[in-house]
């Protein structure tokens, strides 16, 4: 028997809010499992959105497997990070445990009325990341 693949149809942050994410026409390929297709697309995301400490979704999930109904589910996924990391020999260590938990009902809506904002995510160089180092050298010139 050939495995299973799964793909992401859609994810929103466990607000009901649009994410900075975007589903593209495939949504990631993944294998095993649906629930274990939500995991690795849970850390794959959160560590694109350089998240440290907890990182919640909801991920629904489609099966790809030819010849299959293509049946989704969706999963309340939560990412916390651990106080001491589990070390494993020949492996790097483990510093999330991420929870998986059946996501049963319809998505809520965004209840805060917002939007997701245009445009890619800013990285790491915008002008919101300046050091107070350089904000104070800006501040001494004025």
């Amino acid at each position: 028997m050939s495995q299973r693949t799964f793909t992401i149809s859609n994810v929103v942050g466990t607000d009901g809010c649009p994410t900075k994410f975007k589903v593209r026409g495939d949504g990631g390929h993944y294998k095993h499992s649906h629930a274990s297709a939500a995991r690795k697309a849970c850390n794959q995301l959160c560590k694109l959105k350089n998240i440290k400490g907890q990182c919640a979704m909801i991920i629904t999930v489609r099966e790809t497997t030819q010849g299959s109904d293509k049946k989704e589910l969706t999963y309340k996924v939560n990412r916390i990070k651990l106080k001491t990391p589990v070390i494993l020999p020949g492996r790097p260590p483990m510093e999330y445990d991420t929870k998986v938990y059946s996501y049963k009902g319809a998505i809520p809506g965004c209840s805060k009325g917002l939007k997701k904002s245009p445009g890619p995510m800013r990285s790491k160089r915008s002008s919101h990341g300046k050091s107070s180092s350089a904000k104070t050298k800006k501040a001494k010139n004025h």
